[in-house]
């Protein structure tokens, strides 16, 4: 047999440097057991080996060595391949004997990883564990690991995986029993003969750490450590997830690796975990499948936002199996990080829907089954940042099932009249201003008025800002359409004294007025007589007078002429006063003006002119001009005036003036004779210029007349006409 070819040493000049066949009964007698022949024939070998010249190798011999070691190589190729067709007469039925020249053809390093790459865990497990090979596959172990292909599940080449034992030592993979050592084997052969194996170094092995396989490297050798173990998994776990983009394969390597004591990192297993969750339960088949290390560079917030996307179809199921996992892993790393985090994801949430919100809180608390958060402090400190996270308000609904979800954990016990729950005082006040901030936005939203809970929170003490309030539910009232009947008004008003009992810093006297302003300038009748009611007992005097006259102001201004319908709204106006203050007689007379004005021609003139003019004398001005006989009817045109509120110290002598003049254009001398005269009895100083220009006049010929008439022009015209005055009345004299 092979293991009984032993050499000799030259004897006689035909066995010089031959190996012979060592024939067993030639150096052994009968035995009386086999352990005795066994130990015989070793003592034989031994005697033969130590007369072998082993410096003096011919070349012949050192062939025979090489071949003796390559025959021996392929008898450790058939015993593996034995072991890995399962042994005995199964192995006999299933061999191939193409697999096994190939097998023997290449080392066996190459062998492990060409069955590695084709994902043929027996025959790696067969190399890996056989005593023969294992000296030169084992230090590459993990790196021949990594060579399976990233969409073999981990699960098909587990027994192949390392493993930590219950001291934190790598375990190593079961090796067979080895063959005995063959004399080629021993140092001496491979020392002489220069032939250490029975096959060729695999020219690819420099490959296996380079490329994709150079972050193997950090790996290699014969005993990996705990530590080389369990980054090993992570670069795998990573390798799988980029190459494979089928995360549950990773997740099933890192498993297997938690099932093996290997203390895996656990923010991997998180992001591998969450990547896994995205992929298969939450991303359309369409969509982009995001990378592992895109997602680890996500912030948590942005993860859970990924996580719930479409959580509207499923809202129940998308919380408890996608959500809730993620965050309990958070918190088993980092007490308390669920909380804070599920909050701050709500109240983002909260800024423009309160749906998810009201969701969390719904399933939150103590008294649920499977709550999402126990902690009762936690349900009821969400329920109200979310209610004042929400920027428009316009949600009144959902904020009220939110208050009705938390309020009663802030409710006694009513048969101890003890707290239920240990709740601070300071956060049941703040349950309990929820509710103000409820029902203040609730008289709102009635009114149209829609406003965020955090405005009434934060500015509840401004009175400006709360005014506005006030004056907003007022515009939506006068804007509405249809307009308000009476009793929409009185459900306003109703409305207005419920906000401001909740809003003490707004006076109740500024909210009536800011009421009956609006009535009375609403252009109905019914609602100027509803003001009237509202008036009495509610309202100073003055403030009465005040608002009365702008709500005159509004109507007359707006008014197109003596026939417009916005007059008689002015008059209904004034006359809710009874009996009429004197404050109020301007306006009647404004009002009169305009049918005086009328008879004088002047009805192009609108209301909001006279009002806006400061010198309503020009409107006396223009009458007399309107028509050649209108200066003769004095006493009207004072009337006029004095309807126009004209200033009663200069009134007359302005009247005068005017007539005077408009009289000397006509060449009506007697007229503005008699006007020059009333001018000058009432002491109208600024009538000189009149009275100088029909002194002046040469058809006017009485001289009487005109030396009195030049004499008050003198005394009282301005300093550069005096001389040119002094003059005429000099003359006039000769």
């Amino acid at each position: 047999s092979l293991h009984d070819a032993l050499p000799i040493s030259g004897g006689s000049l035909e066995e010089l440097g031959q190996f012979v066949l060592c024939d067993p009964q030639r150096v052994l007698e009968e035995c009386g057991s086999e352990e005795e022949r066994r130990e015989r024939e070793g003592a034989a070998r031994l005697q033969l080996l130590a007369r072998l010249d082993w410096e003096g190798l011919t070349l012949q011999q050192k062939d025979l060595v090489k071949v003796r070691l390559q025959l021996l190589y392929y008898l450790d190729c058939l015993d593996t391949v034995e072991e890995i067709l399962g042994g005995g007469q199964r192995a006999a039925e299933r061999f191939e004997p193409a697999v096994y020249a190939a097998l023997r053809r290449r080392s066996p390093l190459e062998n492990c990883v060409r069955a590695a790459r084709a994902g043929d865990s027996a025959t790696v497990l067969g190399i890996l564990s056989s005593a023969a090979h294992a000296p030169c596959v084992r230090p590459h172990w993990l790196a021949i690991l990594a060579c399976f292909p990233e969409t073999t599940p981990p699960g098909e080449y587990s027994e192949l995986l390392p493993a930590l034992d219950v001291g934190g030592v790598v375990g190593q993979l079961w090796l067979g029993a080895a063959r005995e050592q063959d004399w080629a084997e021993q140092a001496l052969a491979v020392k002489w003969s220069g032939h250490r194996a029975g096959y060729s170094q695999w020219e690819g092995e420099g490959g296996l750490y380079r490329g994709e396989g150079e972050a193997m490297g950090q790996f290699q050798g014969d005993r990996p450590t705990p530590g080389q173990v369990c980054g090993w998994y992570s670069v795998r776990a990573r390798q799988l997830c980029d190459q494979s983009r089928l995360p549950s394969l990773a997740l099933e390597l890192l498993q297997q690796g938690l099932e093996k004591g290997v203390a895996v990192e656990w923010r991997l297993l998180h992001s591998v975990r969450t990547l896994d969750t995205l992929v298969y339960e939450v991303q359309d088949p369409g969509q982009q499948v995001l990378e592992l290390a895109q997602l680890e560079q996500l912030p948590d917030l942005e993860q859970v936002s990924l996580l719930l996307q479409g959580w509207q179809a499923e809202p129940l199921l998308a919380v408890r199996r996608q959500l809730v996992p993620f965050l309990q892993r958070l918190e088993d790393n980092i007490p308390g990080e669920m909380g804070r985090l599920l909050t701050a994801f709500c109240v983002q949430q909260a800024a423009t829907d309160l749906a998810f919100p009201l969701l969390v809180v719904e399933q939150s608390g103590p008294d649920k089954t499977g709550p999402i958060l126990y902690s009762v402090v936690e349900v009821v400190r969400l329920g109200l940042d979310s209610c004042y996270s929400l920027q428009s308000g316009s949600q009144p609904e959902l904020m009220e099932r939110l208050y009705s979800s938390v309020a009663p954990y802030c409710r006694d016990n009513p048969t101890t009249r003890q707290p239920r729950y240990n709740i601070s005082r300071a956060l049941k006040s703040e349950v309990e201003l929820l509710r103000q901030h409820l029902d203040m936005a609730a008289v709102l939203c009635r009114n149209g008025v829609v406003r965020p809970l955090a405005l009434l929170r934060d500015s509840s003490s401004c009175t400006d800002t709360m005014g506005k309030l006030f004056s907003a539910v007022l515009a939506r009232a006068e804007g509405a359409r249809p307009p308000l009947d009476t009793e929409g008004w009185r459900a306003v008003f109703r409305d207005l004294q419920l906000l401001q009992s909740l809003l003490p810093c707004v006076a109740m006297e500024g909210v009536v007025y800011s009421y009956c302003e609006s009535l009375l300038t609403s252009g109905r009748p019914a609602n100027i007589s509803l003001a009237g009611t509202v008036l009495e007992g509610m309202m100073a005097a003055e403030e009465q007078v005040q608002l009365v006259v702008t709500a005159w102001r509004h109507f007359y201004s707006t008014a197109g002429g003596l026939a417009d319908p916005a007059l008689d709204l002015a008059r209904q106006v004034l006359g809710l006063l009874q009996p009429t203050p004197r404050a109020l007689d301007s306006c009647y007379d404004l009002l009169a003006a305009l049918q005086s004005m009328e008879d004088f021609g002047l009805a192009q003139v609108l209301p909001l002119t006279i009002l806006e003019t400061r010198d309503r004398m020009v409107f006396v001005r223009r009458a007399v001009e309107g028509r050649t006989t209108a200066y003769k009817n004095s006493q009207r045109l004072m009337k006029l005036a004095s309807l126009l509120g004209v200033a009663e110290g200069g009134m007359e002598g302005e009247v005068w003036a005017v007539i005077a003049e408009r009289a000397l254009q006509l060449g009506d001398y007697s007229s503005s004779l008699a006007a020059c005269n009333n001018m000058i009895k009432l002491g109208f100083t600024r009538g000189w210029e009149v009275c100088y220009a029909l002194a002046a006049r040469g058809e006017f010929h009485q001289m009487d007349r005109c030396r009195e008439l030049l004499a008050f022009a003198v005394c009282h015209c301005d300093g550069a006409n005096i001389e040119e005055i002094g003059r005429a009345s000099c003359r006039e004299r000769v």
